[in-house]
């Protein structure tokens, strides 16, 4: 049972003169906040001196604790030029008919050209766009005849399906149930071109590697129905090693993968929409990417991800689009290359509608039964350093099939995550009799090279074990050539097991080497001035070693969250299942020998619609596995939430208490460094102030605000 410190609940309310008004199904909503949002695609990013779309932001240089992205992207039409060839010469205008000619255009295509696809028409197959090597003044432009209609979506205003000839309104039908209704007025003209890939996990559109300066306007990219996708729509990289595109645009798109009912199989599947490792300078603006999900092979799905390949990834600019994935809409890591895996830098996503239809929600106990989705957030960095997150609209998150997912909206969580492989093997009662795989067993297929990455004492075997506090029993092997590599190992002399097994026991274990991304961290983010509606949960801050493998990745620093709303949070959209039997607001979990450094939490309001008879639905502080020493610049002041601020170590007795032993209080809880704060050091539920720590609350309770009955 876990140990919960009740510390406070925090709230001293300040309020200045802006003004924030979002939300789509909750009606507008006002409250006062420190300081102005931006309003405009490039409203913080003004044009760059050659290459237009490389901008230096005018957002400042931080954010409170968190420093802010030093570049942006101008997605301006203007900062895209095109109609001339390098060199000089007027550049030619394509107008292929069908797929062949498509790909005849593909073969004889220039910097400066235009593809002109025909609005209506369908192009079939995965077309590669070739690397030309241009530049800034040459841009090639892919867009649809339609995108000169007058019912095209202006420069800088959101496209919707309707572009595609689907409309979502009571005049012309419901056609894309679970998403917000929209307005059609050239319905049932179809005014976008579509490319479509009709091959199993084969993207739409690739790009050769270094490929560079592509705009697509216009364009609606999706996949034959039953083909089951496990691979992107768009994918900007052939792989995790090989170089991937740059300076590439998505305006005014409709990205998308099959719409997921009761009856879908398990080949309605697409697990991404943009996928965009090894890239830089890529933005999607003014555009929908949605209906991308896994209900079969793959487990995690996203409309946009980035942050696992040998190359450094970014900028990235998300502007004003809607964005569906069942399982993160954006995931920045994941994966990696080993240690050499760079750090995702500088990402920008304001405006945007981030949701799960709820249409996607079954109970729990069917999933199996309907082939449902996997849902997991609605945005998670694992990889990340300096994003600004703004303005943003993120609606229903809940509990699904897979556990472990709860239901959070966003999540700050630097993962080095595991790479394992499930084998068997059968024990002697003192080695291994029976060798787990008789195959090589490599890491990365070789890149990094297998015999780097055998870390002191050997690769481990994770293997269950309920007898065990962590539940595992290692086997650990080494030959010190291939690395975890058992292929021809003397099992006697070179493979050795830590705890006790029956001879004769022949178990399922994981073969784990070291992490994919020890290099993974998340440093310099800030979310602010955004609106999270219907979910379980609100912000996970976490810092926690990988499943089944224990890795542990770089660390968690320098996060600020400030002037966000948080309601219609629910214990509800735990689905049926409310393994925590609660909905928190903010959690701060620590895992890691490493501790968190320097995270503030400010002026953001959040309310709960159905909590819980017991625990705490306010902002929490989790302490599990290692023994923290510290917390390094905790700073939670000025927010308004429903219960105290709670710290919980996984074992200790339940101390439910308040400043002034009681629950409910509002509190500032400001510290340099948070040290330990279990029920031995106050076992009244008071915060004792001195030489433990620098707490500080003041001993008048009208310094508090605290609101009872509502």
């Amino acid at each position: 049972m876990k140990g919960l410190l009740a510390v406070a609940l925090l709230c001293v309310p300040a309020f200045g003169q802006a003004t924030y008004k979002a939300g789509k199904y909750s009606g507008a909503v006002n409250y006062g906040v420190q300081a102005g949002m931006g309003a405009g695609e490039n409203i913080y990013c003004p044009a760059g001196a050659g290459e237009l779309t490389e901008g230096t932001p005018t957002w400042g240089a931080a954010d409170g604790v968190a420093q802010l992205p030093a570049r942006c992207i101008n997605t301006a039409i203007a900062s895209t030029p095109g109609g001339t060839h390098i060199g000089g010469g007027a550049a030619t205008t394509y107008t292929p008919a069908d797929t062949t000619a498509l790909n005849t255009a593909l073969g004889t295509l220039q910097c400066g050209d235009t593809i002109q696809l025909t609005a209506g028409a369908t192009y079939t197959g995965t077309f590669t766009f070739p690397n030309l090597a241009c530049d800034g003044g040459h841009w090639i432009t892919v867009k649809s005849s339609g995108a000169s209609n007058p019912d095209f979506p202006a420069e800088g205003v959101r496209a919707t399906p309707c572009i595609a000839g689907t409309a979502n309104d009571a005049t012309n039908g419901r056609n894309n149930p679970g998403y917000p209704d929209y307005a059609c007025p050239s319905y049932p003209t179809v005014l976008s071109a579509k490319i479509v890939t009709g091959s199993t996990n084969q993207p739409a559109i690739t790009f050769a590697a270094g490929a560079n300066h592509y705009r697509f306007l216009g364009v609606e990219v999706t996949k034959v129905a039953e083909t089951k996708l496990g691979a992107g729509l768009v994918e900007l990289s052939a792989d995790g090693v090989t170089m991937g595109a740059n300076h590439i645009i998505f305006d005014r798109s409709i990205i998308h993968g099959q719409p997921w009912l009761l009856s879908s199989s398990k080949n309605t599947e697409t697990q991404g929409g943009v996928k965009a490792k090894n890239a830089q300078w890529v933005a999607v603006v003014n555009s929908w990417i949605y209906d991308t999900y896994c209900n079969s092979a793959c487990v995690d799905s996203q409309a946009f991800s980035a942050g696992t390949g040998l190359y450094q990834d970014g900028p990235f600019k998300l502007y004003n689009n809607l964005l569906a994935s069942s399982g993160e809409t954006w995931i920045f890591g994941g994966g990696g290359q080993g240690p050499g895996t760079p750090n995702t830098k500088d990402f920008e996503a304001r405006s945007n509608h981030a949701l799960k239809p709820l249409g996607w929600m079954v109970p729990i106990e069917t999933c199996a039964i309907y082939n449902a989705v996997t849902p997991k957030n609605l945005g998670e960095y694992k990889n990340m350093t300096y994003a600004l997150v703004e303005g943003n609209y993120a609606e229903n998150s809940w509990q699904g099939c897979q556990s472990d997912q709860v239901g959070y909206a966003w999540l700050v969580n630097p993962s080095n995550q595991n790479n394992h492989q499930a084998m068997a093997v059968t024990f002697d009662g003192t080695n291994v009799a029976v060798v787990a795989d008789t195959n090589s067993f490599s890491h990365h297929g070789g890149s990094p090279a297998d015999a780097a990455n055998c870390p002191p004492g050997g690769c481990v075997l994770e293997i269950a074990d309920i007898t065990r506090g962590d539940n595992n029993v290692d086997y650990i092997f080494c030959n010190g050539t291939n690395g975890c590599d058992q292929l021809g190992m003397n099992l006697t002399t070179q493979a050795r097991f830590t705890t006790t097994v029956p001879a004769g026991a022949g178990v399922s274990v994981n073969a784990c080497v070291p992490g994919d991304c020890p290099s993974c961290k998340v440093e310099n983010v800030t979310y602010r001035y955004n609106e999270i509606f219907n979910t379980t949960n609100g912000f996970q801050i976490n810092s926690g070693l990988s499943s089944h493998c224990h890795d542990e990745a770089a660390g968690l620093a320098r996060v600020s969250m400030h002037d966000n709303l948080l309601h219609g949070l629910s214990r509800e959209m735990a689905n049926g299942s409310d393994p925590y039997q609660m909905s928190v607001c903010a959690t701060v979990s620590s895992n890691t020998k490493r501790s968190i450094n320097t995270l503030e939490i400010a002026h953001n309001t959040c309310a709960i619609e159905t909590g819980n008879s017991t625990g705490f639905g306010g902002l929490g502080h989790q302490v599990d596995h290692t023994d923290n020493q510290y917390f390094q610049g905790f700073n939670l002041h000025d927010n308004v939430s429903p219960a105290p601020w709670v710290i919980s170590r996984s074992s200790g007795s339940v101390v439910t208490k308040g400043v002034g032993g009681a629950s409910g209080l509002a509190n500032t809880y400001q510290v340099d460094a948070c040290y330990r704060y279990y029920p031995n050091e106050a076992p009244a539920g008071f915060v004792v102030t001195g030489n433990l720590s620098s707490f500080t609350f003041s001993p008048a309770l009208s310094s508090y605000m605290v609101t009872v009955g509502g």
